[in-house]
């Protein structure tokens, strides 16, 4: 520690020092300070721990993504009657799941109101015809995923054989 307060981190080297006899006559020593060095260090690490951190975390949701991804793919199999409905189907869930990821992640991890995620959900047009009342709802951000294919399947039938359907 100096007398102004601060610590170093210092690295002594030293040898010894030989006549051409070979008799010791000395040593040289070297004091280096190499206390940035070791901040910097220490800063680089915990850097690196932090990357590690977010990279498992960006792993741990591709994979639940995925899967996601799967059951919906699952779902739809079973209930569609050609390839086209198929895609159909497939594209309106992940077309939820985006939108519902859409609204959880803008820099909040606050619930998100029931109607927002309606209308994130339903599209351009049909939010225009759309009509939400009654109380405000919070949906917290971990149960998002579930409700928006719900709300979803909900968008479709009305789309098919409701208020969202072709006016005739």
């Amino acid at each position: 520690t100096c007398t102004d307060g601060r610590e170093l981190v210092l690295l002594v080297n030293g040898t010894a020092i030989y006549d051409a006899d070979e008799t010791f006559s000395g040593c040289m020593r070297l004091l280096s300070d190499v206390t940035n060095l070791r901040r910097t260090g220490s800063q680089l690490m915990t850097a690196y721990e932090n990357q590690r951190a977010l990279l498992n975390e960006l792993n741990h949701r591709v994979r639940n993504n995925l899967a996601s991804l799967l059951s919906l793919i699952e779902l739809s199999r079973g209930r569609a009657s050609d390839t086209d409905e198929f895609a159909e189907m497939l594209r309106g869930r992940v077309h939820a799941l985006s939108q519902a990821y859409s609204v959880t992640t803008q820099e909040r991890r606050s619930p998100v109101l029931l109607e927002e995620l309606v209308r994130a959900i339903a599209t351009a047009a049909e939010g225009q015809r759309l009509q939400c009342g009654g109380p405000e709802v919070a949906i917290e951000v971990d149960r998002i995923s579930a409700l928006a294919i719900v709300l979803n399947e909900l968008v479709a039938l009305s789309r098919r054989f409701g208020a969202l359907g072709e006016r005739d």
